[in-house]
């Protein structure tokens, strides 16, 4: 009798495990808030850890006719080690606006809009930057990762 009440308990706990998670409007941007903490405090292991292994980043800029200039795309680890340079010679802060939170309809993944400012400070005076940055975010067993995130370099208002 005790080995079948041990089954059964394993078996709901696979099952709890296997139903996909519901993912809410609060968590996304509970999710944003997280990365802009440990990005603002200089928690680059932490603000990397926030991504699946494949994730990629992109940069790139509008330019004033409209067209999109492409940048590049890094990894995880190239955009680490550029952040860890950036870092090294800076005091770098960024102020994030979220914009819009996407849930898809079966709320395992969501796709967020936001601005982005930064401040760079180092040698010389203190530079801005904005951007306007998409990211998408997926539910994985580690918890609520981003696959990546897109900025698009714009004029600062």
């Amino acid at each position: 009798m005790r080995s079948v009440a041990l089954i059964f308990s394993l078996a709901a706990a696979g099952l709890a495990h296997a139903a996909p998670a519901r993912l809410t409007d609060a968590e996304v941007r509970a999710f944003v808030a997280r990365q802009s903490k440990a990005w603002n405090a200089g928690d680059l292991g932490g603000y990397f850890g926030m991504f699946t292994p494949d994730a990629a980043f992109t940069d790139q800029a509008r330019a004033r006719d409209g067209r999109m200039v492409t940048y590049g795309t890094s990894t995880v680890a190239q955009a680490d080690a550029q952040a860890r340079r950036t870092f090294a010679t800076s005091k770098v802060h960024e102020t994030t606006m979220l914009r819009a939170v996407t849930l898809a309809p079966d709320r395992s993944r969501a796709t967020i809009a936001s601005a982005e400012v930064t401040t760079l400070a180092g040698r010389g005076a203190p530079r801005r930057v904005c951007a306007e940055r998409a990211q998408s975010l997926v539910v994985t067993p580690a918890g609520l990762r981003s696959k990546g995130q897109t900025d698009t370099v714009v004029r600062c208002r």
